[in-house]
Formats: structure tokens, sequence, C-alpha cells
């Protein structure tokens, strides 16, 4: 197993040894929050901190933090809050020199020296509830009364197809995903943990809310993460900056090349083999010509025929867009696409909704524009489907 799967075993040890561990020889329990920009004097003009995430361990009367154990200090305690004294370094401009831990609340202001603002943390478990809380489920749907039956069934293949590009997403963003899943044993930590698609929260900047993680990789899981820039630029191999590609070591740990179609071999045959069994449920030629352009596409990486095709469909009452297509995830040098689809229904003239309404929208920015995560109950009205997860 590698070292960084073992990182969210080692979490959740932690919190199981952490929950339920509050009596009167002090205070055990985890706490978190994100620690703003600050505005510091430097010389005759200001400068700004970097936002960053905070652990607080609370150990009975010390702190953990990163790994150091640092003592505290109990300046007070009554019925309302424990006050402590203490030195703890966040940074180098940063440094902790008090705590208080309101009891009603249970959060933890933090006293900064030199500054007058403080910071307040969360239990971790609410501040995660909290977050996840923040995002509502919203059911999908749309008239499919005007489909034929080929084209329903057609819509239960195209799900298939929709959950085998999140798969391959997942790969690309976050290889982990299985062993950090199963270590998390708190509901909301794990909903947190799929909305945002691995340990960093992408509505803050993708700070890891997760303890044991550091910044989330510029370039996802694209390139290897120890790759500098003056070694990809080395690479001689043309194909590096290719849309379709991903960058690995070989067994000399030399940089190496793999195209999509081979990288993912295993779920892009089985997403083209759906896709030609779509194509001959399509009423639409058009539709029928794009999704056998699309299948073989998978299989190669030239998505040029299959994007022309798309273009050309009229008439079709089904629209699906599948593969990589945006590049947004590569936050190093914005080359490699990532694997998304979209299902998407015509209405007819005269219905009072949209021209065209979206079943179905899967892909990471669908969460991240806003506070909404879109439930899959939108496919329970084709009975056909049968979920893969």
């Amino acid at each position: 197993m590698k070292l960084r799967a073992l990182v969210p075993v080692l979490f959740a040890c932690k919190l199981l040894l952490l929950q339920g561990c509050n009596d009167e020889k002090g205070l055990y329990e985890l706490f978190s929050g994100t620690l703003p920009r600050f505005e510091l004097p430097d010389g005759d003009g200001s400068r700004y901190t970097f936002p960053e995430s905070l652990f607080f361990t609370m150990k009975g009367n010390a702190v953990e933090l990163e790994g150091e154990v640092y003592p505290l200090e109990i300046t007070s305690d009554d019925e309302e809050r424990i006050t402590y004294s203490a030195t703890i370094p966040i940074n180098s401009d940063l440094t902790v020199s008090g705590l208080t831990y309101m009891k009603t609340e249970g959060k933890l202001q933090l006293q900064f020296s030199g500054i007058e603002k403080e910071l307040s943390l969360e239990k971790f478990s609410d501040l995660m509830e909290r977050k996840a809380n923040e995002y509502a489920e919203v059911e999908l749907s749309s008239d499919l009364s005007h489909l034929s039956d080929n084209q329903k069934a057609l819509l239960g293949l195209l799900f298939q197809v929709a959950d085998i590009m999140e798969d391959i997403y997942w790969a690309q963003v976050f290889p982990d995903r299985d062993a950090a899943l199963a270590s998390l044993t708190d509901a909301s930590v794990s909903r947190f943990f799929q909305i945002n698609y691995g340990p960093w929260e992408r509505l803050n900047g993708n700070l890891p809310y997760l303890p044991g993680y550091g910044p989330k990789p510029k370039g996802s899981g694209y390139y290897p993460a120890d790759m500098s820039i003056e070694e990809f630029e080395a690479l001689a191999d043309p194909e590096k900056s290719s849309l379709y590609t991903l960058i690995t070591r070989d067994q000399d740990g030399d940089l190496k090349v793999i195209p999509y179609h081979e990288a993912f071999a295993e779920q892009v045959q089985r997403a083209a083999e759906l896709l030609k069994q779509a194509s001959e449920l399509a009423d639409d030629e058009g539709f029928k010509k794009y999704l056998e352009l699309r299948a073989g596409a998978l299989l190669n990486d030239d998505y040029y025929a299959s994007d022309m095709a798309w273009m050309d469909m009229k008439d079709n009452d089904i629209d699906f867009v599948v593969g990589p297509i945006e590049n947004y995830e590569d936050a190093l040098f914005n080359y490699k696409a990532a694997h998304e689809s979209f299902i998407l229904i015509k209405t007819k003239a005269g219905a009072r909704s949209w021209p065209i309404s979206i079943l179905f929208f899967l892909r990471c920015k669908r969460v991240f524009l806003f506070p909404m995560y879109i439930s899959r109950r939108s496919r329970e009205a084709i009975p056909i489907w049968e979920p893969m997860m």
C-alpha cells in the first residue's frame, strides 16, 4: 500500500481515539478551520499571508499541530470557557499566544502575537457536518413521454457510460479514492469527500480539509507528484503536451508518456462497447453516426471526426457529450483534458420548459459553481438502467 493511502487510515484511527474523550482531565478533540489572509506590516507598507488549513488536536493540556506537541497553561476555567496561554508557531509570520475553549459553542478561539484578530476553530465533526449540509441535493428530471422505447433503452446505456467517465475522472484527480473512502467512517466527511472529488475543498481555494494532506497538486493526477517543470521540458516525446496523455515514470524513474486509451484501457473499451450498443438503438441517423464515431474515438484518442459529427446533428431528441474535453483540472500546464459527460433531452415545441433540459450532468464543475450537489435520483425514471455503484 502506498504511503499516501495510509494517511486517511491513520486519520480515521485518530478520530476514533478522540471520540468521547472529553473529561475532567482535559479536552481531547480535533479542531479545524481556515486561517484567512492576514495583513501584516512590512517596512513602510504591508503584505498579506496566504490562507491555509489548521488542524489543532487538543490532548489534555497540550496541543498537537503537524506532529509537534505544544504545552498549554490554563489561565482560567469557568462554566463558559477555558483559557490557555501558549506559544504555538503556525508559520514564519504567525504565532498563537493564547487559546479559549468556548464550552457552549464547542469552538476554540485562537489569539495571535501582535495581531488583534482572532480565529475560531470548530470541532472537526461539526465543521464537516456543516460544510456537507451547505450543499443541497437537487432532483433533476425531464419529460421522457415523447421518446420511443428504443430511445429510453438508449438512455440507460448512456448512464452507464457516464459512470465510467466519472471513474476515469476520479483516477485523473485523486487515484487513491477507494482507500481514502474506505477509511472515512463519518458520513458527513465521506459525503464531503465525494462532493469535492478528494480531500481538497474546491470552494475554498483547494485547501485540504482533512489532516495529513498537503496542497492540492497543480497537475492533479496527470503528472508524477515529484516531477519538476525542468524535467518535463526536457522530455523529448512530442505527445507530452497532448490533451489525451498522462505523464508517468518508467521502471528506471524516467518520465514516460501514456495515451489515455492505454492508461484507461479497460474503462474506455467498456464505454465504447456501450456506445456501440446505444448507436444501434438510435432513431436519428446523425446521433447514430456520432455515437459510432465517439466509440471509436475513445479507443484511439482521435476525437476530430466525432466532434464534427456532433456539430452536424440537428434533429436528435437526445444529446450526449462524452470524453476528455476541458483542461481546467490541469493547473500546472492546462494541457490535459478531464473525462466528463452530459446527457440532455430536447423538449417538444410548446412545452413549458427550456428547449433543452439537462437530465444528467456529470463532471466536477457541476458541483462547484455554487453550493448545489446534484443527486442521481433522476435516473430512477429509467427502469432499465442499473447503477454500477
